[in-house]
């Protein structure tokens, strides 16, 4: 079953983000097998018959809807690869051990993490604000499962995890924004407070320190068990337009307090992107952090830099991504700013040639 030829570019979803300040969407559903034990104590044998029985019923719910997906046994992966998936969040970050695998479609969009934490987290990921269409994905493609294999499940707590942070819905809906208007203006805090107060602050929003400069944040329903999958998709898509709009209005008061120097900012940027021939990570983060700043305001750095290349640049740009992408074997720091350099030089003059032969179909 397992093909373990793994994909070695970006997946669809860091393509594909057109919101000004949401790079990506995501769902995680955590389910176990009524009659094995967790994964933490289960035998490998358990865990393979785990890895058949999910793969069988996940393959025929793709074949009946005409797709593929392909099954990675992650202990025979080379390190660099699994550092790989772990970057893309397409498997949590913990060690890999034997009698673990991964699902996945061809998009990268839909991903089944098997025996890592709990027998089945089935993650979702979509670019941009698109919180309600992974969640309701999610739900059918759930429902379908939950016919096919038998799911741990009380009626008084809900689904069985192997966390008691997620027992009850077993539902995590996270969106990944990038804030940097509210970080420059000094007006962070309204957005931390916004989900620390909105909806009886079901919602967490906390920054991501792995991409300080960058001035990501992560927003995401707090607890599975207090909420139904309907209000958690509810009061999260509701903290998560409020924190657009906010991020929306600083970029504006921005502007008219500073003009001339934010654009000078703005732009100086987008020029370290594109003719840099050096640039290490924490740079990369740094400078499309404040081109996408630049989004919502009109000043044209949509015709330079689209919201979805921009994207890419920020997810692309990490170590682990860049080196199997681009097929560095090395990962040391100063090796990979030139191929980074390069790299994100060639996604702009792609850019501009997409834009050329578009220009002239028209």
């Amino acid at each position: 079953m397992a093909d373990n030829s793994l994909p070695l570019s970006l997946s669809s979803w860091m393509e594909k983000s057109t919101n000004p300040v949401y790079l990506a969407s995501r769902i995680e559903l955590r389910r176990n097998l009524a009659d094995i034990l967790f994964p933490e104590k289960a035998t490998l044998q358990d865990k393979e018959r785990v890895i058949q029985e999910s793969f069988w019923v996940v393959d025929d719910f793709f074949t009946e809807a005409g797709k593929k997906v392909n099954l990675f046994l992650l202990s025979e992966l080379p390190s660099q690869e699994a550092n790989f998936l772990k970057k893309k969040g397409l498997i949590t970050p913990t060690d890999v051990q034997a009698g673990e695998a991964l699902i996945l479609d061809e998009p990268e969009e839909v991903a089944f993490e098997l025996n890592r934490g709990d027998h089945l987290t089935t993650r979702i990921t979509k670019g941009g604000f698109q919180s309600e269409a992974v969640a309701r994905y999610a739900l059918l493609l759930d429902a379908y499962l939950g016919k096919k294999l038998r799911f741990a499940y009380s009626k008084k707590y809900g689904y069985l995890t192997s966390s008691l942070n997620e027992v009850g819905t077993g539902m995590r809906l996270i969106l990944l924004g990038c804030f940097p208007a509210l970080v420059n203006s000094d007006r962070v805090e309204t957005l931390l407070n916004l989900g620390r107060e909105g909806k009886e602050g079901k919602v967490q929003i906390r920054k991501v320190e792995l991409y300080g400069p960058a001035n990501i944040f992560l927003l995401y329903n707090r607890s599975p068990l207090s909420l139904s999958e309907d209000e958690i998709i509810i009061t999260v898509e509701s903290v998560a337009q409020e924190a657009e709009r906010l991020e929306l209005n600083a970029r504006e008061y921005l502007l008219k307090k500073e003009g001339l120097k934010l654009e000078d900012k703005i732009w100086k940027s987008y020029a370290t992107l594109e003719y840099s021939r050096l640039l290490s990570f924490r740079d990369a983060l740094y400078n499309i952090s404040i081109v996408r700043m630049a989004y919502g305001l009109e000043i044209g750095m949509e015709k330079k830099i689209p919201v979805r290349i921009s994207s890419q640049i920020f997810f692309g740009s990490d170590p682990d991504i860049l080196g199997v992408i681009t097929g560095q074997k090395s990962q040391e720091p100063d090796d990979l700013r030139a191929v980074r350099a390069d790299w994100v030089r060639s996604l702009l003059q792609t850019s501009v040639e997409e834009k050329e032969v578009s220009l002239h179909v028209g």
